[in-house]
């Protein structure tokens, strides 16, 4: 992967002469909301979490996509991040490439729904399909090389994805943009079918594959050992006219590579909403169950350092022309650990896209 950034700089000089017909487009996300909370650790604040910007542009074939987040940091600050960055070459409908940085092509959220709230039916993604500088347990981005496609025929549509990438890194909130740690490459294959009798109706599984590097560093809960990590996921979502349906299950095995010990954990989701009017109430469910031992890796998430736990919410979404998005939800967190306290929430949210 060391040639992985000049292979992209040779690829921009070769490309150079296309960029007089290239255009170029600039989108805004953001949101800005208020946040109650009632639990171990009361907290009721405003907050102005992020805001984005998404430049695209193409030329013929060819295109190149940046998302740029300014979001809070540990100190309460903005600070600037890359959250993609990928340049495409679109063959035809049967073949699509990609290299750069993206979102994972695992499960159907991930890559569905990116940073802007606004195209999110609740006011945040679910808790274990965060990305990783939120907590979530999934490889929510990669960094190396895509391929895509979709065949047509009388049944239906078969869509496909390819991902080989550098991986994880030694804790959960690392991606490995520039340096893999080890010489392992992830890698993720998804399949879904779209049948014809049925508009918008997705069914689909994924599974990723990957070796994790051991990390030994003094201020984490364990050491965590090289591991290999195998994800397992099966999903199906119907978001079509008024109905907006998603369905979604990943199954975690992580397995020590020098002794024989592995750890499992399983997640779920349900989401639905229906449209009444310009406004979608909607309900979420979750369940992420971490089973008798939490794996070193989790433990570097708040995730996994909580353990296993359930979380339900309900709320409406409103939205107020075509680039901005009224939220207002409730729910609450309920922990399996003994002692601990379900904590109670209300969010309002107001997320615009220009």
């Amino acid at each position: 992967m060391r040639l992985f950034a000049p292979a992209c700089a040779l690829a921009a000089v070769l490309a150079a002469p296309l960029a007089a017909h290239a255009q170029l487009n600039i989108n805004v996300y953001g949101d800005v909301g208020a946040h109650l909370e009632h639990g171990a650790d009361t907290a009721h604040t405003f907050s102005a979490p992020h805001v984005e910007l998404l430049p695209s542009g193409s030329s013929g074939d060819f295109s190149f996509l940046a998302e740029i987040n300014f979001e809070i940091g540990d100190n309460n600050t903005f600070v600037a991040s890359a959250e993609r960055l990928e340049v495409a070459w679109l063959v035809d409908d049967r073949l699509r490439l990609r290299a750069g940085r993206f979102h994972t092509a695992i499960g159907y959220y991930n890559d569905a729904y990116h940073h802007g709230t606004y195209f999110l039916l609740p006011t945040d993604r679910p808790l274990w399909l965060d990305f990783e500088d939120g907590g979530g347990l999934i490889p929510a981005h990669s960094v190396g090389v895509h391929a895509d496609g979709r065949f047509s025929f009388g049944a239906g549509a078969l869509r496909y994805d390819l991902d080989l990438a550098n991986g994880r890194g030694r804790r959960l909130v690392e991606v490995q943009n520039l340096i893999d740690d080890n010489k392992t490459k992830a890698f993720n294959v998804r399949l879904r079918f779209e049948p014809a009798f049925l508009s918008g109706l997705v069914l689909g599984g994924s599974a990723y594959l990957d070796r994790m590097a051991a990390n030994d560093e003094p201020d984490l809960p364990l050491p965590i050992p090289e591991m290999n990590e195998r994800i397992l996921g099966v999903h199906a979502a119907y978001i079509e006219g008024k109905v907006h349906l998603i369905a979604e299950a990943a199954f975690f095995n992580h397995d020590e590579t020098r002794r024989s010990k592995s750890y499992s954990t399983q997640a779920y989701l349900l989401e639905v909403g229906y449209e009444v009017g310009a406004a979608m109430p909607y309900a979420v469910f979750e369940r992420v169950s971490f089973g008798d031992e939490v794996s070193p890796y989790f433990l570097t998430s708040p995730l996994g350092l909580a353990g296993s736990q359930t979380l339900g919410r309900a709320g409406v979404k409103w939205k107020v022309g075509d680039n901005l998005a009224l939220k207002v939800e409730a729910g609450r967190q309920a922990f399996d650990r003994a002692g601990s306290t379900a904590t109670d929430f209300a969010r309002l949210q107001a997320a615009f896209a220009f």
